[in-house]
């Protein structure tokens, strides 16, 4: 069975390839790590390193057996990390910024979790749009963001100077009555989650869309303006109010598909994909450089991730 002790010994002489050098950084004698060396060769019925002229080089099994040796020893040592950041985390603030919908689903039951996981520290809840959260992250106001991102946002534009980690992937669709001709008309098409249909043919329809500070807001109306429509529209704050006036035969949106999982009104719609190509955005958690590590983010993040209900219920889209 190999061990911790064994992988740094390997590793070390693989770097050094001398016996003698890895020995001095090991802290132990020369004979010493020799025996060492040839148990674990033994054990493991193969060589580990040619020997040429006193210096040390890594058989194939060997190379192999260094990048083992690297990948558990890099993972022990994050782990110690860690095990040293929740050790000595007694008591603090996590500045947590979240989309008011995403907050309506997930606060209820993320917030006791977190005080019952870590009854010193305190949540400071910062419940803003995307925009507002983007630049809540530039001048390190919060901590963390949960909100959606897409490729031309400003958190895409500063990937290098933060962590992201995408929960989720969801797609943008067009929702209409249910049992309306335009069922009729719509097409399968690989790629595309649900039927397809021309967005186009809905020029003369009334749009429902929520405000342009919305994440949902303004991408509907990018995508209206990527295909030249002028529509006549209605301008709402809740993402439920607009599928309840489609469930009752009034208007079409846009809507994550995401949200429409268990969602009172989406048994009275139908949904269908838009565009020349699939249209959607990522749900992630997004930090400043190093601080997903700390035990109290990683723990945020781990919930939401892991909760059935992100992203699903009643709830303002953002």
């Amino acid at each position: 069975m190999m061990n911790i002790r064994e992988f740094q010994y390997v590793l070390v002489i693989a770097q050094e390839k001398s016996i003698s050098s890895a020995a001095k950084r090991l802290f132990i004698s020369q004979p010493a790590l020799s025996r060492a060396l040839l148990k674990i060769e033994e054990d493991l019925g193969v060589e580990l390193f040619t020997r040429r002229n006193r210096t040390y080089i890594p058989t194939y099994v060997g190379e192999m057996y260094v990048n083992v040796a690297r990948k558990v020893l890099e993972e022990c040592h994050a782990f110690e990390s860690f095990l040293h950041q929740y050790k000595n985390s007694e008591r603090g603030v996590v500045r947590l910024g979240i989309t008011p919908g995403r907050g309506h689903t997930l606060l209820p039951s993320l917030v006791p979790a977190f005080y019952q996981s870590f009854p010193n520290f305190s949540l400071e809840i910062h419940e803003e749009n995307v925009k507002t959260l983007e630049q809540y992250l530039k001048e390190d106001k919060i901590d963390l963001a949960l909100c959606t991102i897409l490729s031309e946002s400003a958190f895409e534009k500063r990937r290098d100077s933060l962590q992201v980690q995408v929960l989720s992937q969801e797609a943008i669709v067009l929702c209409v009555p249910k049992s309306s001709s335009w069922s009729l008309v719509a097409q399968t098409r690989d790629g595309f989650p649900h039927p397809w249909i021309d967005l186009k043919l809905f020029s003369q329809e009334h749009f429902l869309l929520l405000k342009d500070n919305t994440r949902l807001g303004s991408l509907s109306r990018q995508i209206l303006a990527q295909y030249n429509m002028e529509v006549t529209s209605t301008t709402f704050s809740i993402i439920d109010t607009i599928l309840e006036l489609i469930g009752q035969g009034y208007g079409v949106a846009f809507a994550s598909d995401f949200r429409l999982m268990n969602n009172a009104y989406s048994g009275n719609l139908d949904i269908f994909s838009v565009g020349d190509c699939p249209i959607a955005w990522e749900f992630a958690a997004l930090c400043g450089s190093g601080k997903m590590r700390q035990p109290q983010i990683n723990y945020i993040i781990n919930y939401v991730k892991n909760s059935s209900g992100a992203g699903t219920g009643n709830q303002q889209e953002s």
